[in-house]
Order: structure tokens, then sequence, then C-alpha cells
């Protein structure tokens, strides 16, 4: 004797029990198909999204803000003569302390600087943080960084690397310094889940 039965659903389509229902499951992967569809291209994108190195050298003048025994607080602003990359880098200015210690050989280096890019809109704040090794009227120093902040066409990057730099004071007002920063830049990752809630919309509207 056959035991399975029939009742309708709510939506006027029957479904079987006891039994094998090829159309309920039809309807079920039918309508998952798009989100497996999007979560793969999701999932293509990601591996796509690789680090864009950076190299940037540059020159400018530095200005003396306050010089007492415990630090040295400087400004610069400063041209982009030679870069590698994409992201047309213009110019670097920014704030420093350089910090006296016991240590008779360096002192530490803290600088908050801006690239800008093509626009004044387009820039990428940076947090420095190194060694400064004086000389008798000039230093280097070298170090790492981090992104704190982007805007314009840059919105949405992070990322860090290096930098190392030298100076040369002219006098009670300051002096040049050069500088080389490089750096890998990506996506954050909250730029990449938008990236995927915008490809699994997509792919479902498709659908």
């Amino acid at each position: 004797m056959n035991m399975t039965h029939k009742r309708t659903t709510p939506s006027g389509s029957s479904t079987q029990t006891g039994g094998h229902d090829v159309g309920v499951h039809d309807r079920y992967r039918t309508s998952t198909l798009p989100l497996v569809a999007g979560v793969a291209a999701f999932a293509t994108t990601v591996a796509s999204v690789h680090a864009d190195f950076f190299q940037v050298e540059g020159e400018g003048a530095f200005a003396f803000v306050d010089i007492n025994p415990r630090h040295i607080v400087f400004t610069f602003d400063a041209g982009v003569l030679d870069q590698i990359g994409p992201y047309g880098f213009t110019s670097v200015v920014g704030e420093g302390v350089q910090t006296f210690t016991l240590d008779p050989i360096h002192d530490d280096l803290a600088v908050n600087a801006t690239l800008f890019g093509p626009d004044p809109g387009d820039t990428i704040a940076g947090s420095f943080e190194g060694l400064f090794y004086p000389g008798a009227m000039n230093g280097t120093s070298a170090g790492v960084w981090e992104v704190t902040g982007a805007t314009g066409i840059y919105a949405g990057l992070v990322g860090g690397g290096v930098f190392s730099s030298w100076n040369v004071v002219l006098d009670q007002a300051g002096g040049i310094l050069g500088f080389t920063i490089q750096g890998d830049l990506v996506p954050a990752p909250g730029v990449l889940a938008a990236m995927g809630l915008g490809t699994l919309v997509l792919t479902r509207r498709r659908r």
C-alpha cells in the first residue's frame, strides 16, 4: 500500500510527506544558487586583492618649533621627487618630536605626517616612530610607520612600512631634510566586507 499522502501549502502548491518531493528540493536548490554564486564571487574578489607596494623619495625644509632640554619639536614641508607605485603622491607635510635619551648614539623620534595625492583632498595620514641619530649639524633616522587615516581616492586603505631620513641644520630656524618612505597598502577589512555584500546583492538581482 502507498502510504504517501499530499497536503496543500498556504501558497496553494502541494508537497508530499512520507515520500520524495522533487519540487521542494528543486525550489530549495534554485533559491540557494544565487547565494552560493555570490559567496564564490566574493571569495574570488578577496583572493585577487593584493598589497600595492610604493616608495616615495622627497626633499624639503624643516623648521624648529620648540627646543628645550627634553626634546625638539619641528615641522616640515617636502615635495616628492621620485616614486614607485600607483598612488601619485605629490608632497609630504607633518610635525615631529625628537626626544632626548640617555643613549649617546640615538634619540627617540615620533612623527605625524600626511602624504598628499593629486588633489588636496586625497591624503594618507601616518604615524612614524623610530630612532634619530644626531650629528654636529646633521642627522639621520630610520623606523616604521602605519596608516592612521585616508581620504579621497585613498579612502579605505590601510597598511604601513618603513622609512628613513636625513637632515642638515642651516641655522637656528631650521634646515633641509630628505626622506624615503616605503610601504604596502590594502583595502581595510570593512571595505572588503562592503565589496562582498555588493557582490552578493548584484548576484541575487541578476538571478
